[in-house]
């Protein structure tokens, strides 16, 4: 399945894997990091870990001046909020990702003013947000897709409704998603993230190519997925991938500036 008009498919991965993906990699494309919180093994409660954090930091700086978008992921405000000046000058993306156990519960509790406020705090440094909710709370809460008139992104966890649901219902569910959040911003980029085989993965990017701007796969650790075969089965997925996308808050920084300040 094909269409003569094509696609850009922006996809996602560790930053710890760049090598391995550089050949295939375009401008608009995303090296991730996540510094979501871990469970203590002592006490079993979540915290930040500051040797982690360090750790995606030195990652990122290693890839600084290479032509692809940085992003890094937090799992609460206030990580956020004490780290944002630090990492800002590496990265163009910040991720909120918002999870029982890893988020703080007041946060979850007050999801709407806590993506609110993540965006705001990330806007401000000239950054894109992106939020990533789970799929089982927009199931039960799917009004909160409309939260994307605050982000720039938002990536659709459906991994496991493809795992559970199979192809077609991934499809159908992640079309529904989308006109939603296109409803609310048709500026946000839909990502979509996904765990599977090589021909159910790309069979659901086929049919939701008019809704996804970029994938995340999900692998075990430290095992790169084959993306370059998924793109030699159907290359309209990747083919008008040629140009650097630019969020908007990106390009009102670069006017602001070219403007002398006004």
């Amino acid at each position: 399945m094909s269409t003569s008009a094509g696609s850009c498919l922006h996809i996602m991965v560790p930053v710890q894997d760049y090598e391995e993906y550089r050949e295939i990699l375009n401008p608009n494309d995303i090296l991730l990091v996540t510094v979501a919180r871990v469970r203590d093994p002592v006490s079993g409660e979540f915290f930040f870990s500051e040797e982690k954090y360090g750790d995606a930091k030195s990652k990122l700086i290693e890839v600084r001046n290479v032509p692809v978008r940085k992003g890094i992921i937090f799992s609460s405000y206030e990580d956020l909020e004490d780290k944002i000046d630090d990492i800002a000058p590496y990265i163009d993306l910040v991720g909120y990702n918002s999870e029982w156990g890893m988020t703080p519960a007041d946060e979850l509790a007050q999801i709407e003013e806590s993506v609110g406020r993540f965006a705001e705090l990330v806007r401000s440094r000239g950054l894109a947000m992106g939020w990533g909710p789970t799929s089982t709370r927009l199931h039960q809460e799917p009004e909160l897709l409309k939260l994307a008139s605050e982000i720039d992104q938002i990536m659709l966890q459906h991994q496991n409704d493809l795992a559970h649901g199979g192809v077609e219902a991934t499809v159908a569910l992640t079309q529904e998603r989308g006109r939603i959040i296109r409803e609310s911003n048709p500026a946000a980029k839909i990502g979509l993230q996904l765990k599977g085989g090589l021909g159910e993965i790309g069979e659901v990017l086929r049919q939701t190519r008019d809704y996804v701007d970029a994938v995340l796969i999900l692998t075990h650790y430290g095992i790169p997925f084959n993306y370059q075969q998924l793109f030699e089965n159907d290359v309209d997925l990747r083919s008008r991938c040629r140009t650097l996308y630019l969020p908007n808050i990106r390009l009102q920084s670069l006017c602001r500036l070219e403007g002398g300040g006004q």
